[in-house]
């Protein structure tokens, strides 16, 4: 996936950087592996069996990560579907940037391929 933009304030921003970006988002982080167990938990894998049920689409270059139609979904409307996540995974609060994080981690902790 390429991030080429923020939206921000109801705005088009350009990156942080400025600068134009490739994300990978295509190492599995749902499957068992002997080091890692993300269905350890009745909750989680209920959370897990509803992301295994979601079908990937091939999005166009312009949209938005998260969106309804055409137009950017709000942030506060992505922070509440975020608590509910966490609530459902019964998962203590913790804000939505530190996924980001998390997800470094297990990639990196899985041997998967860095950009740079």
């Amino acid at each position: 996936m390429k991030v080429r933009r923020t939206w921000s304030r109801q705005r088009l921003s350009p990156t942080k950087t400025r600068q134009e970006r490739e994300v990978s988002i295509l190492h599995p982080v749902a499957h068992d592996t002997p080091d890692w167990r993300p269905g350890a938990t009745d909750a989680a894998r209920s959370v897990l069996q509803g992301l295994r049920g979601l079908t990937g689409r091939s999005l166009e270059p312009e949209a938005f990560v998260f969106q309804r139609g055409e137009q950017p979904v709000s942030s506060m409307e992505v922070h509440r579907s975020w608590r509910r996540v966490l609530i459902a995974a019964e998962v203590r609060y913790r804000v939505p940037e530190q996924l980001r994080h998390t997800f470094a981690s297990t990639m990196l902790s899985r041997n998967a391929p860095c950009s740079t």
